[in-house]
Parts: structure tokens; sequence; C-alpha cells
């Protein structure tokens, strides 16, 4: 090995290490003694309105600490740091949304499904879905959307679309278990649904019903943590968690409509945004009497969800720790054994220049 491919070979090494010394360590996860209730809920409106994250139906998360959500005829992007911008102005109304690996933004509008770059242009996928309402990543990187009727998959380079799934009536909202062996489905109505599904996720046998939500007439999202209990926001005042068994029980009841969580996410873990809270739009909030603010709210659950982002993670992909330091462009101090190897190495090679 040349001396200049070493020293390339031990720059590498020092910038892996970097951010790993302080990286905090997962706590062991006990699933049967998860907390009943949310832990806190903050509503995300404090300060300057002009910062505020927002959402109507749905919100995203990227891998670079913003979050998305639609308002009055904008995709806005917020952090925690008090930064907001506006991603494009090009889409007139949003329901589901989600990033993909390689960064686009895709959103359930009503110009059918479209992705939605870095940069603000918007591209049509699937044109001819202007009803769909949710949006999820499956586990194989493609699109999966539900329209209150049939589930489709659509092909984020192409845009090829098929129906992936017709056996659900009124399906509406989807997300998967964590060992990816299951896809549930919510629907427009009381019925949560399970679907077996096998390696490739095709699905097995029929749709099994998992759990009926007494009274519930739109289901407006659903995600799942690590353990595998299901939490899903009914309107107008209710958020359920439902067992992988099916056992329900109201996990919140808001006060009255102004404060219903509509869709929810769980947060990234990135520029702080807790990975075990889920982060609900607030469509009807109207809590300064100004009018419909769409707020977002954090709803602390003190349980991881599934990858951030969706499957197969929020972009770019990568660890939320090693994110976030390069995001915030710090470095934890290097192990002192790579710097003692770095110190040798170095020495080696200063004197074999000299012989």
């Amino acid at each position: 090995m040349t001396r200049r491919a070493v020293c390339i070979f031990l720059a590498s090494l020092l910038a892996a290490a970097a951010c790993g010394e302080d990286k905090p360590k997962e706590e062991p996860l006990d699933c049967e003694a998860i907390p009943a209730a949310p832990l806190e809920i903050h509503q995300l409106e404090d300060g300057d309105r002009s910062v505020w994250p927002t959402g109507h139906h749905d919100v995203a998360f990227d891998g670079e600490g913003w979050i998305a959500g639609f308002n009055t005829g904008a995709i806005v992007l917020a952090n925690r740091a008090g930064q907001r911008r506006v991603l494009t102005t090009a889409i007139d109304a949003a329901e589901g949304m989600e990033y993909l690996p390689d960064g686009r933004l895709v959103v359930a509008s009503d110009e059918g499904i479209v992705a939605v770059s870095p940069d603000g242009a918007v591209v049509p996928l699937a044109p001819h879905l202007q009803s769909a309402f949710s949006i999820v990543v499956g586990p194989d990187g493609m699109i999966y959307s539900a329209d209150n009727d049939r589930i489709y998959r659509i092909d984020p380079d192409t845009g090829a679309t098929e129906t992936y799934l017709d056996a659900v009536e009124s399906a509406r909202v989807l997300n998967w278990s964590p060992d990816r062996r299951v896809l549930y489905v919510g629907t427009f109505g009381e019925a949560v649904y399970a679907v077996d599904v096998d390696e490739d996720l095709a699905p097995v046998g029929q749709p099994r019903l998992l759990a009926t939500l007494p009274g519930a007439q739109y289901q407006d999202g659903l995600a799942v943590d690590r353990c595998g209990n299901i939490y899903i926001p009914v309107w107008s005042d209710k958020l359920y968690r439902i067992t992988p068994e099916g056992t329900f029980t109201v996990y919140h009841h808001w006060p009255d409509m102004d404060f219903y969580g509509h869709g929810l996410k769980w947060g990234s873990g990135v520029g702080g945004w807790r990975k075990d809270a889920l982060y609900s739009p607030q469509p009807w909030n109207d809590s300064t009497g100004e009018g419909t603010l769409n707020t977002v709210v954090e709803v602390v659950v003190g349980v991881p969800g599934l990858p951030p982002g969706g499957f197969p993670g929020p972009a770019p992909a990568g660890d939320p720790h090693e994110l976030t330091c390069a995001a915030d462009r710090r470095r934890a101090r290097p192990p002192f054994v790579l710097l003692a190897l770095l110190a040798l190495l170095a020495l080696a090679l200063r004197r074999r220049s000299w012989s």
C-alpha cells in the first residue's frame, strides 16, 4: 500500500469514528411495560408564528432535521432551531406525504401522486391517482398508497402503477409490522385489517379483521412502534392504540376537534425531533382565534417507532446520531486509541521517507 493510500484510509477511519464516541446507547425495550398513555404532549406553536412547524393532513421528516407539512397552498419546511422555508407552492392540496431515500418528497395531491425534489421541482408520478390519501414507502423501496378504495404500488423511478390489493373495502391508511410480514390497513370506517405478506411482500390469504373501532368514520393515519403496537387517529377527537393481537384502547382523547391530531409520523431523531414521539398535524387548530393555523403537536409515546421517515429510512439514509453530528458540523473527540495509531503510522511513514 502506498503512503498516499495509507493516509486516505486513515482519514476515512478518523471521519467515521469522529461522531461515534458520544453516541447514546439504545436502552433495552420492555414491550410488556410500555406507558398506557402519552408521557407528554407539546403544542409546537410557541413564539413567533412564522417559524412554527405546520401540517394539514400529514407531515414527513427528512434526514437533515426538517419536518415537511402543507399549509395554505405551500409545502413548508421547519426545524427545531426556529427556521422555516417554503419548499414549493406548486401543489394546491396535499394529503399523505413521505420522503424517499433519494431526498424526494412524495405527496398525494389533487394532481395525483407527485414527487417534489429538494429544489422544489414537482414531477408527476401517478397523475391518475387523484383520490390517493395515504403515502407509505415500503420495505422494498416502492410507494404504497390507498385512496379509500384500493391499495396501489408505485415505482418511485418510473411511476409505473399496479393495484396491490383490492380485498379490503374502503382502504385508507397503511403501515407495516416491525418484521415486515404484516401490512396493517385502516379504513374509511370502523374496521382495521391485517394483511399477511410473504418475503416479496405479496399478500398471502385473505385480510384478517384485526379490530373494530366503535364509531370511527375517518381513520386518518397509521403508525407502528417497535413493539408492534398500532396508532390510529380517528376523527374528530380520538387516538387509538391497538396491540398486534387486536386489543384496542383510547390512547388519547383530544379535548375538542381544534386540537385533533390528524395524520401522524414518528420523529426522525435528527435535529431535536424525538424518535419516541409521534408528530401529528392539526388542520383545525384555531387556538389563537386567527383562523385555521395548521399546527403540529408532539405526542411523546416513550417507545421508539419503526425506522423514522418510513422505509428504508429518511434521506440521506443513515444513523440519526451520525446525521445530526454531520448536520451540526461538529465532531466528537476521536478515541485515544485511534489517535495513537495515527501517530505511530505517521512516524513510520516519515522514517521510511528518510531511508
